[in-house]
């Protein structure tokens, strides 16, 4: 990244410009998992105009969440009030209420072709591939997301309210 950007401080309030930005990073972290983006561990920069996300490695471990479910499904996605800032997601609060707009990211997922899921996979080193199961997995998980993502994003903006 270019000079500038610097951890987002967590006790500022979102700005307005940021609040689509913002909207489809809490909708792809829940989307994938990704617990791992919270006010005591936000993941990410910041340059006052723009925001830059890193750190996804505890992502598509759905297998190890007791009780998870697919966000796309009845209960899916649970956003609890008063969540502890270790796991609540660092822009959830400045989200709640607020009327969003996902139809840039649903655009981002109708995109994604099995050719690109393999291109995806192709990308990747190949000590992280091992036995490739756990690649297979979550390129599995991404292509039901695809076909499911009008329904996780009506699960998401429900649990925004």
């Amino acid at each position: 990244l270019p000079p500038g950007f610097v951890t987002y401080p967590a006790d500022k309030p979102l700005p307005r410009t940021l609040v689509p930005t913002a909207a489809e990073i809490l909708a792809f972290d829940t989307f994938i998992a990704n617990p791992d983006r919270t006010v005591a561990n936000p993941n990410l920069l910041f340059n006052g105009l723009e925001l830059a996300i890193y750190d996804h490695d505890l992502a598509f471990f759905m297998q190890a969440m007791l009780g998870w479910k697919p966000p796309w499904g009845p209960g899916g996605i649970q956003l609890p009030k008063g969540q502890l800032p270790k796991v609540r997601h660092v822009f959830l609060e400045g989200l709640r209420g607020v009327a969003l707009d996902f139809n840039r990211l649903a655009g981002a997922f109708e995109a994604i072709t099995a050719e690109r899921l393999a291109e995806y996979r192709h990308a990747l080193p190949a000590e992280w591939v091992a036995d490739g199961h756990a690649v297979d997995r979550s390129l599995g998980y991404i292509a039901q997301l695809k076909e499911h993502i009008e329904p996780a994003i009506n699960q998401l903006t429900e649990a925004l309210r």
